[in-house]
């Protein structure tokens, strides 16, 4: 489902438009899980309170306050909302505007997410001026929206610069042996280099540690095995390369906001018949899942 600018699974509390953008103020409820749709403008969200998860494809973000998430136009995602609610300031950019931001950074034609600093205290200033706008607002809030989005375009760009070969061939090892046991310094030797410089430059280039990686690809493919199979937590949690399924259940609900079975639960709620119902409360028990 294509949205409109405007148009959210959530209630508009507060909304203004300028000729760059339009800000809307949205509570959502607590347990909602929306439908997979897209935005039709490219739109920036600003989470403001609560905790909510975003899922692109087969990847997870946990959107926490004051993290910036940036979704393209017409990118399909879906979104889970927590207890007790959420509440997101929505910036929807214009066609026209949106074509000048790319022409200066290619980071606008994917999904990001940031949690850093700088981005928090200037969409903390943002926010104050849509809460207390004025005749000079647009302005001040397109300069806002400008400086956040450079300083996330900035973020992506030292992300998506060209890494050395080996490093390149490290990432790969990773993906393909996610779920085996490894060590730094196996993953060092495979590609010969030091541990501590394949641990500095992987966190130069991708902007995450060696473990950050891993984990992120256990968890993308229980996710995978989750939506797309019947097998029990437990089964899933050995595919993905967990030692137990405790340790899988943790893992996956500090990474995405809620553990397998709500993930389980809340993403096919319109595909489940009553014998899918029925074979989730028969595995119940055996996942011990809290």
């Amino acid at each position: 489902m294509i949205l409109d600018p405007g148009e959210y699974y959530g209630k508009v509390v507060k909304a203004t438009e300028t000729s760059a953008m339009t800000l809307s103020e949205v509570t959502y409820r607590s347990g909602l899980s929306t439908p997979k749709h897209c935005h039709k403008q490219a739109m920036v969200v600003v989470s403001l309170e609560g905790l909510s998860t975003q899922l692109y494809g087969n990847k997870p973000t946990v959107c926490k306050p004051w993290s910036v998430s940036f979704h393209p136009p017409e990118e399909v995602h879906w979104d889970h909302f927590y207890a007790p609610g959420v509440r997101d300031l929505n910036i929807e950019i214009a066609p026209d505007k949106l074509s000048t931001f790319r022409d200066y950074s290619s980071a606008f034609d994917r999904p990001f997410t940031s949690m850093g600093w700088e981005p928090r205290q200037i969409a903390a200033k943002l926010y104050r001026e849509f809460r207390e706008f004025d005749e000079l607002s647009p302005l001040a809030i397109e300069g806002l929206l400008i400086e956040l989005l450079v300083e996330a375009s900035r973020r992506q760009a030292s992300r998506h610069s060209a890494p050395p070969i080996w490093l390149r061939q490290a990432r790969e090892i990773l993906r393909a042996q996610f779920a085996q046991s490894m060590t730094l310094t196996d993953l060092a030797q495979s590609v010969g280099v030091h541990p501590v410089h394949l641990a500095r430059e992987f966190h130069r280039f991708f902007c995450r540690t060696v473990g950050q990686e891993l984990r992120q690809l256990r968890i993308e493919c229980a996710c995978r095995e989750i939506l797309e199979s019947k097998k029990t937590l437990g089964e899933i949690a050995l595919i993905a390369g967990f030692s137990d399924q405790s340790h899988f259940t943790r893992t996956f609900k500090r990474m995405t906001g809620m553990t397998p079975i709500q993930f389980r639960l809340a993403r096919q709620p319109s595909k489940m018949s009553l014998s899918d119902v029925s074979h989730i409360r028969n595995r119940w028990s055996a996942d011990h899942d809290v």
